[in-house]
Parts: structure tokens; sequence; C-alpha cells
């Protein structure tokens, strides 16, 4: 009250010092009405005075003081008498568009039927499943933030949900004093009712389970076969909304794992996951395979051209594509051309070389090539070929790489040479490698068998082809795992090694044999 005193006195006192005019009495007449009183929007109003008629001005700092709250507390200096205009105009356009877009979000349901007091409702959206329920409900369809609202969810899945409230309840919710069952949540999947669940998708405001015979009464045979004939209706499939098929954040997060016919995923054709996933399928014509070989995404191109029979010019041009995914997808095309072929082995990328490494048609000039390459796993793809030259094991061995070397350890036909010269790398991995050989000789399996390394020991150990001598030489090896090995292996020798009873191994080592 001291405030407005204050202001009311500082305001009579700035009118009564002004020169007598009609600017004045303009003034004083809105300071009466009690429309402009705070002397700071009086003292504008005459800054203005040459711009815009006083009498003209006063509405607009009128509104501007009544929503000063509401529009940030701007201080009115900043503004010129049109700039006032136009920023309540845009507050009023701002709460107008609100306005219509929670009538709208209100309107986004199907109403379902009227069975006595209740009214049933089949929610369309998110939004007017949270303007419906908010602070009535805690279910996770009434959640604000849509990160943790799980509408969508229920209804990609199959599951639909529907809405009743009891307009005979005068105050329905989950809140003290509120009755929890005039408001219900029926949940249909496959045509049927789900059983309610405390948590689920039948509950009560309260997210409890109910019993809808009580609860509905006589009207809940009607409220059934209504919302299942309405499920049917719609094959399970939840109707979306133009704009919502069109974000593809949301059809990426609820929608693109449930699109499987051809017709489904054209619907989305605009989306590039969509597109993608087209590009996988097996059953597209041609003029289709065509259109997605054109496409800007490097993935929709390379998953196209894993497509059976592909048109020669579309290889040709996959084989030229700027993306190295792509020409990688191509060479793995088992139909290539051999002028193809020998420009995907020149390649740039080291990972392209790396796939046209494995090609069955691989001319022998290239794999000789491809056995010196500057990478290392288009190497090691090539010592993994089923058949190579002699020479070229023999030079693969040789490598200064120690995993290309240990891929051309794992041949079982090994060039004896190769296989003396591995059986005493300095690579633990490749001698015990080399100790699994088949086809190792035996002064090389003895040899081995005295490996300072227990993994190659072991490797020897676990052999079905040893002499009687190494045998009972690795039975008492200094390390336990070669001597269980040894014990699984060949039981009897390990016994008389020992000198004790085999029932008394056994029985020390049961689990060992088994």
């Amino acid at each position: 009250m001291i405030r407005i005193l204050i202001n009311e006195g500082r305001a009579s006192d700035f009118i009564d010092k002004l020169p007598d005019g009609e600017e004045k009495d303009q003034l004083k007449t809105a300071f009466d009405s009690g429309k402009v009183v705070n002397p700071h929007y009086l003292q504008w109003l005459w800054k203005h005075k040459d711009k815009e008629p006083i009498q003209d001005m006063v509405p607009l700092v009128h509104n501007f003081a009544n929503l000063k709250r509401s529009i940030g507390k701007p201080d009115i200096n900043r503004f010129e008498p049109g700039q006032i205009a136009k920023l309540l105009d845009d507050y009023y356009l701002k709460k107008t568009q609100e306005k219509e877009q929670k009538d709208d979000v209100l309107n986004q349901h199907e109403f379902i039927g009227q069975f006595g007091p209740w009214k049933v409702v089949f929610p369309l959206s998110m939004e007017f499943s949270v303007k419906w329920t908010r602070g009535r409900t805690d279910w996770c369809t009434a959640r604000v933030n849509p990160q943790y609202n799980l509408f969508y969810r229920y209804f990609v899945n199959g599951v639909f949900l529907y809405y009743c409230i009891n307009e005979d309840v005068p105050n329905p919710g989950m809140h003290e004093g509120q009755d929890p069952k005039g408001i219900i949540s029926v949940g249909i999947a496959n045509g049927k009712f789900l059983k309610p669940q405390p948590g689920h998708a039948s509950v009560d405001a309260d997210n409890n389970a109910y019993d809808p015979k009580k609860v509905f009464g006589d009207h809940w045979q009607a409220i059934l076969s209504k919302t299942t004939s309405h499920y049917n209706k719609l094959d399970g499939k939840f109707p979306l909304s133009d704009s919502l098929k069109k974000d593809e954040e949301f059809v990426r997060k609820y929608v693109l794992q449930n699109l499987n016919t051809f017709e489904e995923l054209m619907e989305y054709w605009h989306m590039t996951d969509v597109r993608r996933k087209i590009a996988l399928r097996t059953d597209l014509p041609e003029d289709m395979i065509r259109k997605l070989a054109d496409d800007e995404d490097e993935y929709v191109r390379s998953n196209i051209s894993n497509a059976r029979n592909l048109p020669e010019d579309i290889v040709r041009k996959f084989a030229n594509d700027n993306i190295p995914t792509v020409r990688i997808s191509i060479a793995n095309n088992s139909n290539l051309s051999e002028d193809l072929i020998r420009k995907l082995a020149e390649d740039t990328d080291g990972r392209v070389r790396k796939v046209i490494a494995k090609h069955p048609s691989l001319p022998e000039d290239l794999i000789r090539k491809l056995a010196e390459d500057r990478e290392e796993w288009v190497k090691i793809e090539i010592s993994q070929r089923p058949s190579l030259p002699e020479d070229l094991i023999r030079k693969i061995a040789e490598d200064k790489s120690e995993l290309v070397r240990y891929n051309i350890s794992y041949r079982h036909k090994l060039p004896e040479d190769v296989a003396r010269k591995l059986a005493e790398d300095e690579s633990e991995a490749i001698r015990q490698t080399i100790s699994e050989n088949p086809s190792l000789p035996e002064d090389l399996v003895k040899k081995l068998a005295k490996d300072e390394s227990r993994s190659v020991r072991y490797a020897i150990a676990s052999r079905k082809d040893l002499p009687e001598d190494l045998i009972r030489k690795l039975a008492n090896d200094e390390d336990k795992d070669v001597r269980k090995e040894i014990l699984k292996n060949y039981p009897e020798i390990y016994n008389q090694a020992h000198n004790k009873p085999l029932q008394e191994i056994y029985n020390k080592w049961r689990k060992v044999i088994k």
C-alpha cells in the first residue's frame, strides 16, 4: 500500500509539472482512469507523444503492464510504440496457437462408445494420452517426458489401449479423495482382453489390477465386444498420423523393426534406414535394384550390391563407387569378371583388397601379388586360401608379421621344411599350432615335447599318436596340466609310469578322464 501511494504521488507530481495542453490532459485522463499509474510508464508515454497520440498508446502500455510478467519482464524503455504493439501481438498469437494446439490434441482420439456412465475412447497420440490422463492416473502413458512415456511402445507391439471414464463419478483419479476405479485402461492384444495386472495394460488409475465385471457391471460384455471388434477392424495396426510417419526419429524408434512387407516399407521410402532395409531384400525387381543402386546413401548401395543376379552394368558401377564400403561389398560377389577382380585387387583401400584376396576365382598372379601386400590382413587372407603353391607357402612362412606366419602354420599339409622352420619360430603361439599338425614328423614331435613353453608341451600331450617313450616322459612333466592331458589320453601308460594301481589313478583324476 505504501509503495502504491508513493508511485501515485510521484505520478501526480510528474503530471502537474508538465506544460498545459492536450497531451497533458490525455496523460491525466489515463492516470485518473487507473489505466496508467506507474510514473515510469507515464514518462514513456510523454517521451513518445510526438510519434503517436497518447490516447492511442495508453491501451498498449496498459496491456504491457498487465502482461509484463508473462512476456519476460522486459524494460519498456527498450521499445518504440510499434515494437510494443508487435510484442503484444506475438504474445497473443502464441497463446491462441497454444489453445488451438491444445484443442487439437484433445481431438486426437476415436470415440468408441457410451456404455451407461462409461465413455470409452481410443487414443490416437501420445499427446492426447498425456492431456487426458495427466494428474489423474499413474500410468506410464501419462508421463510428460516423451523419453519415458511408453504410449507408442504398447501400440507398435500390437497392444491397443482403450481409455474408459465413468462420468457418474464426480472425482475420478489416483489422488486422495478420488476414485481410482473411475478411470480404467482396457488392454487388447491379438483380439483378446489382456488380464489385469499391476503396471500392465489393463489397470485402474492407480496402476492396479481390477475385476472388469465388478467395475463395469452389466456393461462389460458390450465394452469388450466393441473394443475387440475395433482392434480386429484395424488388424492390430495402430493408425499413425501423417506427421508421425514423416518423423524419422519416431519411425526409427518405434516402427522400423515392425516393417516387414514391401508395401509397408515403401510407405516410408523417404527414410534412409528404410531404404537400407529394402536393399537387403532378396525379392526386388530389377528396376528397384537400379533405383537403389543410385541412392545417395553408401549403406543403401552397399546393401543392394549384395543382391543376387546383379546386372553387369550395376556390378561395374559399384566396382567404381567412390565409397569403400560399396566396393568392399561388390568384392564379395562370386560372379565377378576377371577384369573387375584385377581392378579391385589394385584398390587403394586395403579392406577391398582383403575381401578380393578371398575370391574363389582369384588368378594365381594376383594371389602372389597380394601375398606381398603392404596390409597384414590381406596377406593373412591369402595364407588361408585352401590351395596355395608350395613355393608361396614357403615365402609366406618367412613373412616378418607374426600373425601372417601364425595363419600359415594352421595349414595341415605344410612342406616338411616349412614345418621345421615354424617349429623353431620365436612365437610360442606358432610353435603350439605346429605341435597340433597331424602330419608332423616324429623327430619334430619329440623336439617340441621338450619345448620351454608349457602350452607347446600341452599341445604335444594332446596328440593321439605319441610313442610310448614320449608318453612316459610327458607323464612326469613339471606342469600338472601336461600330466593331466597324458592321463586323459594314455591312462594305462600313465599308471605304469607312476607305478600305481590304475583305480587309484582313476579316483584321483576321474574328472580329468571324464
